[in-house]
């Protein structure tokens, strides 16, 4: 599990207090990630909008134990998760 926390363009770094500037919203933020195990699925969640509190499934590839992924978009807070096959 991963907290992505999104400062682009802030004042302040304080993550857990008001800020006057609202972050430069990211989108198609690519990650690539070393693996050793099977994955099973990843998947996103923010309590930025509604839409966004709820899971949702991620497309990925695996390449040479790389995990590439495209997050679509963060504004605040997204938590990604990377599920493992060998975990069931």
């Amino acid at each position: 599990t991963f907290s992505l926390i999104n400062f682009v363009g802030v004042d302040q770094t304080n993550w857990n207090e008001p800020t006057a500037t609202i972050p430069t919203v990211l989108t198609n933020v690519d990650f690539r990630i070393t693996v050793a195990r099977p994955i099973q699925a990843v998947w996103a969640a923010s309590p930025d909008s509604e839409a966004s509190m709820n899971a949702t499934a991620l497309p990925y590839t695996i390449h040479n134990e790389v995990l590439q992924f495209i997050l679509p978009e963060l504004n605040y807070w997204t938590m990604i998760v990377v599920e493992y096959a060998d975990d069931h």
